[in-house]
């Protein structure tokens, strides 16, 4: 293994893929990598303090970890193919089970409570007394958000997107059945649903409308120094300010997209990126 690689040596001829990251108040770099080789697949939790050198292996499991969330304390969750949350609250790192075994795929924290989204289409809520499901939708749910824990949004499979409020689940039946993978709520309150095929979506309770002049693949949304920035697959990383899009780079093949108020935090291929608002840096994972 040579001085840049990331983590213990893989089987050989494995596949490693940068599947989210975020970042620090200080700046470090929190990256879920996943290596697998066509039958296995196991996930890893990087730390780099730096992306100018190797970070630090903070945690590993076999599984897909699909979610990365950094909490207001510092503690990091991750969740993963399994329905299990992963989580080093109390300086440890713990295993809890939340679904049974169904998947889960998006990670939020809403009012103050964590929120889960599954591939049964269930939406959990981590409060008092445990896990308990808000209700399901249809298919697939890949990503949640929402302005209040009494206003929830959900989107996944098959163009389902949801309104959960007092126990109940709408369907929004909005005009696509491209794959919904991404869901957020810009500080206004209002929350954008984007997916393949160039869904893009704005609006809140019953009253939604598409976003015109997009035709891209959607992976990923984050809310950025006043704008909305899209992890647009081939197309690169591109920002909304509510009235045209800009490239923030047009040279990646972005797969998610995470922000702080200061920095924001892509996953591409093998890399992982982050940008300060002027510049770019990066660093690519070695097995």
């Amino acid at each position: 293994m040579d001085e840049d690689a990331e983590g213990p040596a893989d089987p050989a001829g494995a596949r490693v893929a940068c599947i989210q990251a975020a970042a620090e108040p200080d700046g470090a770099v929190c990256s879920i990598v996943l290596a697998e080789d066509g039958e296995t697949f196991e996930s890893y939790l990087f730390r780099h303090a730096s992306l100018d050198r190797p970070g630090d292996l903070l945690y590993r499991a076999p599984g897909w970890f699909r979610a990365l969330l950094i909490a207001p304390d510092g503690a990091r969750l991750v969740v993963d193919t399994d329905g299990v949350l992963h989580h080093d609250r109390g300086g440890a790192w713990t295993q809890e089970p939340v679904t049974g075994g169904v998947g889960l795929n998006d990670l939020k924290l809403v009012d103050g409570m964590l929120h889960a989204a599954a591939d049964d289409g269930t939406v959990w809520r981590l409060a008092t007394g445990g896990w308990r499901s808000l209700g399901r939708a249809r298919a697939t749910l890949y990503a949640l958000d929402g302005p209040a824990a009494s206003e929830l949004y959900a989107a996944g499979d098959e163009g389902v997107a949801v309104r959960l409020d007092g126990g109940r689940v709408r369907d929004l039946s909005l005009p696509t059945d491209a794959p919904l993978t991404s869901v957020l709520t810009a500080p206004s309150g209002q929350t954008y649903i984007a997916g393949e095929s160039g869904a893009l979506f704005v609006g809140r309770g019953a009253v939604w409308h598409e976003v015109p002049d997009w035709d891209g693949n959607v992976y990923g949304l984050a809310w950025y120094r006043g704008r909305l920035v899209l992890a647009a697959a081939e197309r690169g990383v591109w920002a909304f300010d509510g009235t045209s899009f800009a490239a923030l780079r047009d040279d990646l093949d972005a797969a998610s997209v995470t922000a702080t108020d200061r920095y924001l935090c892509v996953a591409a291929d093998d890399q992982v990126w982050r940008f300060d608002g002027r510049n770019w840096r990066q660093r690519r994972f070695h097995f």
